[in-house]
């Protein structure tokens, strides 16, 4: 019975180890996150890095963080930069 159970745990750390090698590498889009203060450009480079990433097979929760990041983004560019004009805000 130990060895099953030894074997069984094995087995599920491989396979959440093999799951975590397979996700959606987002580190380019939350370097972009990160800079999103310095413009509206900026911003709008990281929005669409995460735009990018929903192409791809994420998983559930992947999709939900992108979207999240996503929507940050539309509020952080529509309410909180200065000097941007409205026509630019509804453009983007």
């Amino acid at each position: 019975m130990q060895k099953f159970l030894g074997k069984v745990c094995m087995t599920l750390l491989v396979a959440n180890y093999s799951l975590n090698a397979l996700s959606y590498d987002f580190s380019k889009a939350d370097e972009l996150f990160k800079k999103r203060q310095n413009s509206f450009k900026a911003s709008t480079l990281a929005k669409s890095e995460y735009e990018k990433s929903l192409n791809t097979s994420l998983t559930q929760k992947e999709k939900i963080y992108a979207i999240s990041q996503m929507s940050r983004l539309d509020i952080y560019r529509g309410a909180m930069l200065d000097d941007i004009s409205n026509s630019t805000r509804k453009k983007f």
